[in-house]
């Protein structure tokens, strides 16, 4: 009978629903850490981290990525220098990022015709996107970007790009897992520990 199923007792424990999301936001934590180390401390990222490429156990709380072949590294010219533009992407520095993708040019912006206007749309993108005070969304900000560099009819290089195409695939699995979670900010403090070579080298 209904009486012999339902029973009304007080009980001590953690709604199932707010332990996910607990969980959830400390797996996102846990793969932006992980991913910034690869990157600044060996110079490797993995290029396609979605979840289907990530198991998690329940039993020790580790992760355990798959299909590492999938990686992507860039080379020593230029790794300092990206080092610079992560930096001034965290801290909306326009001008850094400006000169940081002439660069990235495979030709070194020395086609490009209209530089002004090249940086007039860097500038835009980044108060559209960086904005003090709003969430970076890495994707949102490399999109308009990659926009601009076409625009210009300028090159990125290979490693580059593919390197930034991985980062942002990674952060939509972070922020599938967070919403909320600010990369920006997050990175700060493994760019002022793993970075400083990058930057120094510069």
């Amino acid at each position: 009978s209904a009486k012999d199923l339902v029973s009304s007792t007080k009980e001590i424990g953690m709604n199932v629903a707010g332990k996910i999301e607990e969980t959830k936001k400390n797996l996102a934590k846990t793969v932006f850490s992980m991913n910034m180390k690869m990157f600044l401390r060996d110079n490797l990222i993995h290029s396609d981290m979605h979840a289907g490429n990530i198991l998690f156990s329940t039993e020790t709380a580790e992760l355990t990525i798959l299909d590492a072949g999938q990686t992507a590294s860039l080379q020593p010219d230029v790794a300092p220098k990206f080092g610079k533009f992560l930096h001034a992407i965290c801290t909306r520095n326009r001008e850094e990022v400006f000169r940081s993708l002439l660069e990235f040019d495979e030709n070194k912006g020395r086609e490009i015709k209209d530089v002004d206007g090249f940086q007039e749309d860097v500038n835009e993108a980044m108060a559209r996107f960086c904005a003090d005070g709003d969430v970076i969304v890495v994707g949102d900000i490399m999109g308009q970007l990659f926009f601009a560099l076409n625009k210009h009819k300028l090159t990125m290089r290979s490693d580059v790009s593919v390197t930034l195409m991985s980062m942002a695939v990674s952060e939509g699995l972070i922020r599938q897992l967070d919403p909320d979670f600010d990369m920006a900010a997050s990175a700060m403090p493994y760019i002022a520990k793993y970075g400083t070579d990058y930057l120094r080298r510069a």
